[in-house]
Parts: structure tokens; sequence; C-alpha cells
């Protein structure tokens, strides 16, 4: 909606649109002018506030899939890499809370998304109930999504059995999970099987210079033997730090995670950048918070706010 924060102003933007547009968006001509109408605020609002925004999210999320699949069989070059892709073909899981979209007396409403990596677009999207968490909604998220060779990313609130085995079992597809403090056992036998980290070389280095920062990513890889975890194959301990670029060390950070990808199909850099990749999904939220001015939208009633978003 161009950074509209109500639907008068959403109604404004409407009414600058080119008529060539308005008639590819299908717009009604005026009969006495022949030429397209721009949907008005009441217009914009009663659609936005009335419409059943769990089937548009649906539908739109299908069309994306589809434009997606339809790209990639043109650029075949880009999937059919000597040894499979250059990196996973990730399917990153997250949440996002919409602020100022609590109607009177009750909560904001939060939004459950999946966004596909490598083109970094949400193919599914769904309303976390007000009486549970984004962990309990994975299936309710992906059932409709094709998962064929995909590996879903999660952040550690989803290192859950129930999870893993969703995804293993019941879809056929892969996880690449992080793992800290909310499984503290979990978390305990990943990093006894990882003490190599602590010496020698790792199995894969990505250094990169970004925003005036080197930083440097090293991973440790190792087989998941002992780890009780749905089809767990690997186990993972990532090293992070930052320098300036004078040398000085500013920032170090040490993440652990798990995979039901085993070594012959995912290698230590393919692990590395699927962990990278999948704060893709975050930086989207930052995009609809500043570029599209999400959380200034003021005019949320019924389901206006899944539907704007």
């Amino acid at each position: 909606m161009a950074g509209a924060s109500n639907f008068r102003e959403a109604g404004d933007r409407a009414s600058e649109l080119p008529a060539d547009l308005l008639v590819a968006a299908g717009a009604r001509i005026n009969p006495s002018t022949g030429r397209p109408e721009a949907p008005s605020t009441a217009t914009i609002s009663r659609v936005v506030q009335d419409i059943d925004a769990q089937h548009a999210d649906a539908r739109v999320g299908v069309w994306i899939s589809q434009c997606v699949a339809a790209y990639r069989a043109r650029h075949p070059e880009q999937w059919d890499l000597p040894h499979g892709l250059e990196w996973l073909d990730g399917l990153g899981i997250d949440g996002k809370t919409v602020r100022n979209s609590a109607e009177r007396g009750g909560v904001n409403v939060k939004l459950f998304s999946a966004l596909l990596h490598h083109e970094q677009v949400v193919i599914a999207q769904i309303t976390v109930p007000a009486d549970t968490t984004e962990v309990t909604c994975v299936a309710a998220l992906l059932d409709p999504v094709d998962l064929t060779a995909k590996t879903v990313t999660a952040d550690a609130a989803h290192t859950q059995d129930a999870t893993a085995d969703y995804l293993t079992r019941v879809r056929g597809a892969d996880y690449l999970m992080t793992v800290k403090g909310n499984r503290p056992h979990l978390l305990e036998a990943i990093a006894a099987r990882m003490p190599q980290a602590a010496s020698g070389s790792a199995d894969y280095t990505d250094e990169q210079i970004v925003g005036g920062r080197r930083v440097v990513r090293e991973i440790w890889v190792t087989n998941a033997e002992g780890i009780d975890f749905p089809a767990a194959a690997q186990v993972l301990r990532i090293r992070r730090r930052t320098y300036d670029l004078a040398g000085q060390q500013l920032l170090k950070e040490i993440v652990h995670g798990i995979t039901s990808l085993g070594p012959t199909r995912a290698t230590p850099r393919q692990l590395l950048g699927g962990v990278r990749h999948h704060w893709r999904i975050e930086a989207t939220h930052w995009v609809r918070d500043v570029v599209y001015r999400e959380d200034h939208q003021h005019a949320y009633t019924g389901t206006g706010a899944q539907a704007m978003a």
C-alpha cells in the first residue's frame, strides 16, 4: 500500500495509479468516461477487513510458489550444479508480531511465515491463534507447502522432537535447527560431540567484509551418534567472530545446531550457509516494518492485519 498508514491514505495512493496499471489490476471501467476507476477508500477498507485472510494468504502462497517453479524451470543452470545446489534449498520459518494490530482489549496479531532462502520470498503465512504459539503451528503453516527436497530452517524455539518428526517422517523433508538453552540436555550432548571446535582447523571457513567490519565464520561438523533427537544425522558448531578493519576483535559468538542431512547430502559449507541464510526471513521483517511501514498501520479490524501483511 505504498507506505500508507490508514485506509484514507491507501485510497489516495490508489487514486494516483496510472490507468494501465488499474486495468491490469482489474479495475472497473466507468461506462461514461471509458476510463478505469481506482478503488475508493471505502472499497479498500471493506475488502481488507472482510476478506478471508487465511484463504487469501493460501492463494497468494500457491501463486508465488508457481512463479518460483516457473523461474527455476527457465534457469536450470542455477540448480544443476555438479554436486547439487551450491546452497541448500532452504525454507526458513519464523513468526512476527504486528504492532498496533490489537482490537479493543485484545492482543496484537502474530503472523507465522515460511520464506524460500534463495528467492527470499514468502510462500506461506498464517495467523497464530492467541491461545498458542508458533511452535505448535508448524504443521498448519507447512501442510499446504510442497516440501520436496526442502530443508526447513528454524531458530532454537522450534528445536522440538515433534517438529523434527513432522518434517522428516510425515513430510519427507529435512531440517536444520539451532540448539540453545531451551533444550539444555540436547545442547550439552551436542557440545560433547564437538571437542575439535576448541582446537584444530574448522571444516569450513567463510570470511567477508560486512558494513566496514570483517566477519569470520567457522563451522565444525560431526555425526550425531548418541544424540537423542528424531532423524538426527549430524551436529555442528559455528563460531562467528567480528573484527574492525584494524584487526581488533569486536564480537565472538558460538552457535550449535542439528540437522537430518547426512554428510553425503550436505557439506559443511552448505550447512553454514543454511544457518546464515535462515536470517533472511528476519530481514523481511525489517522490510515490512521500515519500507512498507507495516507496524505503523492503524486501521486493523477484522482480518485487516493479516490481509495487509
